[in-house]
């Protein structure tokens, strides 16, 4: 994983333990929400000798104005800024588009967490990733507002900081040993703080 991703996924953690009131619940784990299901569906974008696989979720098993909130709240439009139809007209314009994919990251205490991520190919490789989380009570989707105490913010953000720091460090003492290694002319330690 890149230190990037590392930075996230523990900033992730320690967000949740905040919001959570400096701990993780006593409880035995909660099971997944009754009833939501939630069908992968793939569609195969293709064009010549260029493919991508689109896949995408489509809920059912709840009360039909929950799931229609939630398909906007956590579907693929949500998830990636365009619908369906909206990629398929990029593909046919751009061949830019790779593949699309979703993975489900939480389904407990009434919460659905999606991470949605896209792949293309222009000059370089390219991915990026969006995290979604929905209300299953209303079907609605979650800021972070909803999602954190408002007392809490200013310690978040001392930790995060304190966390991006961390992970700056770290990345300059790894090019600095690399760099000992194998002197690279072209990568200063501005360009890991600025990568960071």
């Amino acid at each position: 994983m890149r230190p990037k991703c590392w930075v996230v996924v523990w900033m992730l953690m320690v967000l949740g333990l905040i919001a959570c009131g400096q701990g993780a619940p006593a409880a035995p784990a909660a099971k997944p929400v009754e009833g939501l299901r939630i069908e992968k569906k793939t569609e195969v974008l293709k064009r010549e000798d260029k493919e991508a696989e689109v896949h995408y979720p489509v809920f059912s098993g709840l009360p039909p104005a929950i799931l229609k909130e939630l398909q906007a709240s956590a579907g693929l439009k949500a998830g990636t800024g365009s619908s369906l139809e909206e990629w398929k007209a990029e593909f046919e314009e751009s061949w830019w588009l790779t593949g699309i994919d979703y993975e489900v990251t939480y389904n407990r205490h009434d919460l659905l967490c999606l991470t949605y991520s896209i792949d293309g190919m222009g000059a370089y490789p390219s991915t990026s990733t969006k995290d979604l989380a929905a209300d299953l009570k209303t079907g609605r989707r979650l800021a972070a507002k909803d999602l954190f105490k408002p007392a809490s913010l200013q310690e978040l953000a001392a930790k995060v900081d304190r966390l991006r720091a961390a992970a700056v460090e770290k990345a300059l003492h790894e090019n600095r040993l690399s760099h000992k290694e194998n002197p690279d002319p072209y990568w200063t330690e501005e360009d890991v703080v600025v990568a960071m």
